[in-house]
């Protein structure tokens, strides 16, 4: 029986969407999203790198926290558990497509608060200063991106029942 549930959800492409949604998000919540290294013209020598939950300064071997963004990264998380959540979630698809209106509202809200983030970080550390971003950190845009394509497997599905029942 649970062999049968998780063949049916697997061949739904909204439930790939939905594995690599909470994939990328908890890859990005444990990895370095960018740093700012002081250049030659820097007026101090702190390098400062940035996670999903703190903002760490180092300078002449002295690391300390600067910030803790604890909120940021467990809405990140919730995203994750949400896919899953929804992937599961595979009988009832209003309910998949309300908690996929959710996940889009947060995954938004999150990119908003993270580029807002390290705009405020620029402006703290001062001129001078170069920018260098990791690589997992661009994946993050493909979450929204994510989120829509298994709305819209989501709603092929719906479609599909619908006209079904109308045949019977």
């Amino acid at each position: 029986m649970i062999l049968d549930n998780l063949a049916l959800m697997i061949q739904r492409i909204q439930s790939l969407y939905l594995a690599l949604i909470a994939a990328v998000s908890f890859t990005v919540s444990s990895v370095k999203l960018y740093e700012l290294a002081p250049g030659e013209t820097a007026k101090n020598t702190a390098l400062y790198t940035s996670t999903v939950w703190k903002i760490i300064s180092t300078e002449k071997g002295i690391t300390s926290e600067i910030s803790s963004s604890t909120p940021l990264g467990l809405v990140l998380v919730f995203i994750g558990f949400l896919a899953l959540i929804t992937a599961w979630m595979f009988n009832s698809r209003k309910k998949q497509m309300a908690l996929c209106k959710i996940m889009l509202i947060l995954s938004l809200a999150w990119v908003g608060l993270f580029l807002s983030g390290i705009n405020t970080l620029r402006t703290l550390a001062g001129a001078g200063y170069q920018f260098k971003i990791y690589p997992f950190t661009t994946i993050v845009v493909l979450i929204p991106i994510f989120i829509l394509l298994a709305l819209r497997g989501i709603k092929k599905d719906d479609e599909l029942v619908r006209s079904a029942d109308r045949l019977r």
